[in-house]
């Protein structure tokens, strides 16, 4: 029961990172390591807290490579924290194992779905156009700020959307997969780019 629970929580943290309802699934996940930590014999604030620093470790490796050296000391961190919080380093490990496995799996699957991490939106190099073929760099985007359309090919994250006065402009979904003939709402500009959610 205990395992089960530490697997959601790791599970709900990825969906977080990786979807617009962060705050949401950031919270249940946090709820969850507590009360997981709760139900170990020797559960505490301490043990609690070298998982988290061995998770923000792991994070910081997902973020910022560092050839695995800190991912590789944050799995062993989290790890002591929860060997030593269930009384048996090979409760801690199966567990600590079990979760970042199923987390593995959910964090492939919402990538082949077209889900991004925010910082993989701050690595893609994008070119807009409009329907009459006019460079993207020479637009005022500020003219489409909030502005509706509807979307001509998926967006994963990054995809194509008409707008009213029948400009085609490439536009970059925040962390959803939107499909075809969608409606969507121009919610921001950055990096040069039209980010857009669902209307």
């Amino acid at each position: 029961m205990a395992s089960l629970i530490l697997i959601i929580g790791i599970v709900l943290l990825v969906l977080s990172l990786m979807t617009r309802h962060s705050f949401i699934l950031g919270t249940m996940s946090l709820a969850c390591i507590c009360y997981y930590f709760y139900l170990q014999p020797a559960g505490n604030w301490q043990t609690m807290g070298l998982f988290a620093v061995g998770m923000l470790l792991l994070l910081a490796e997902i973020f910022l490579p560092a050839f695995g050296i800190v991912g590789i000391i944050g799995i062993i961190i989290s790890g002591w924290g929860l060997s030593i919080s269930t009384g048996s380093l090979a409760t801690g490990i199966v567990d600590l194992s079990m979760g970042l496995l199923i987390a593995v799996i959910v964090f492939y699957l919402l990538l082949r779905l077209g889900y991004r991490l925010p910082v993989s939106q701050h690595m893609i190099l994008q070119r807009s156009i409009t329907a009459s073929g006019s460079e993207f760099a020479k637009q005022n985007l500020e003219k489409y700020l909030h502005q509706e359309a509807v979307t001509t090919t998926p967006l994963r994250p990054t995809g194509k959307a008409v707008f009213k006065n029948d400009d085609i402009m490439e536009v970059v979904s925040e962390y959803e997969v939107i499909q075809t003939d969608e409606e969507i709402i121009v919610t921001k500009i950055k990096n040069n780019q039209l980010l857009v959610r669902r209307k």
